[in-house]
């Protein structure tokens, strides 16, 4: 089996932003030797590779040493780096898929369906979309779009097969998704939170029905 693994393209950003702070001094190697493995250092060191795999139990640490020193110890940290990572990658066009969410409603009427229904069915449909991206961006983990059965105005997102994925990275996904979903309406401030019923299983929920959404945000 595959270590699990990270694209530079996520790694990339966090490593140097690490790397950045020590050649400032805000960080001492005796401070990176307590929060960090020696191979995490090694990598630090070395120029990544967008395309190429790193560790993710790495990028885990890597992410709640920012969170320590940047974000103050908040896990809210997590999110508002997914979305950095989010907004990054649609500002310089990496991934065509996360531009999908903002023309949710261009799909053709079936007989039958209210304007609800078609709304849900086609934000359905291109979430799963934007979520296939997932295998370009991590090596272990099942993504996909599952019928919210508490709320039918919804939809959930569940990872399974996420064993590695620490909650920091879960933060970082929610993160990533709210920024994907303010691309349907710019005013909306969080969409998803999440929950983890298994420690291999991640279920993302909405947090109001997507009619409402598209509405007030």
């Amino acid at each position: 089996m595959p270590e699990p693994s990270i694209k530079g393209t996520i790694f990339g950003p966090v490593a140097e932003e690490i790397q950045a702070l020590r050649e400032s001094g805000q960080l001492d190697d005796d401070w990176l030797s307590a929060a960090l493995e020696a191979k995490d250092i090694e990598l630090l060191e070395e120029k990544t590779l967008v395309a190429s795999w790193y560790p993710i139990d790495t990028y885990a640490r890597y992410l709640e040493l920012l969170c320590r020193q940047r974000g103050k110890g908040d896990p809210r940290y997590f999110e508002q780096r997914g979305a950095q990572s989010a907004r990054r990658l649609m500002d310089g066009g990496l991934y065509g898929q996360l531009d999908l969410l903002g023309s949710i409603t261009d799909e053709p009427e079936r007989l039958g369906e209210d304007a609800e229904q078609r709304a849900l069915r086609a934000y359905r449909s291109k979430l799963s979309v934007v979520l296939s991206l997932a295998g370009s961006i991590y090596n272990v983990g099942r993504w996909k779009v599952i019928a919210d059965e508490a709320h039918p105005g919804r939809v959930a997102i569940e990872i399974s097969e996420a064993a590695a994925y620490s909650d920091g990275m879960v933060g970082a996904i929610v993160g990533f998704l709210d920024e994907c979903a303010r691309s349907v309406n710019t005013r909306l401030q969080k969409l998803y939170e999440s929950e983890r019923p298994a420690r291999d299983r991640v279920v993302i929920r909405m947090l109001r029905d997507l009619s409402k959404v598209r509405r007030d945000g």
